[in-house]
């Protein structure tokens, strides 16, 4: 993930716009009813954890063992999230930066 201050050099380095404001959030992954949804139906968890990790990294996955393989790796991802829920009793966050900007 990005710092704060890359995300600030990458602005300043386009000189297209002025940071406003800039701040770092943690959110929460899921919400308790979520959680209580992905508990009595745990396929649906793998889908989305899958889904989420294949957003973020299928370019370099399938850069580094091809689209037949990254397919067969996501789909055992998935399998296997959906079988230890042990990771739904625990509380995730996620890194975001939220940027406002104006452009110049």
């Amino acid at each position: 993930m990005r710092s704060t201050n890359e995300v600030t050099a990458a602005f300043n380095l386009c000189n297209g716009f002025d940071i406003q404001r800039l701040e770092y959030q943690r959110i929460v992954e899921h919400s308790e009813e979520k959680q209580e949804e992905w508990i009595r139906d745990p396929v649906s968890y793998g889908r989305a954890k899958t889904n989420l990790v294949r957003a973020t990294l299928k370019p370099m996955v399938e850069a580094h063992l091809g689209p037949k393989l990254s397919e067969e790796l996501f789909k055992r991802f998935e399998k296997r999230a959906s079988e230890g829920i042990a990771m739904l009793l625990k509380t995730c966050f996620y890194g975001v930066i939220v940027v406002c900007a104006v452009r110049k």
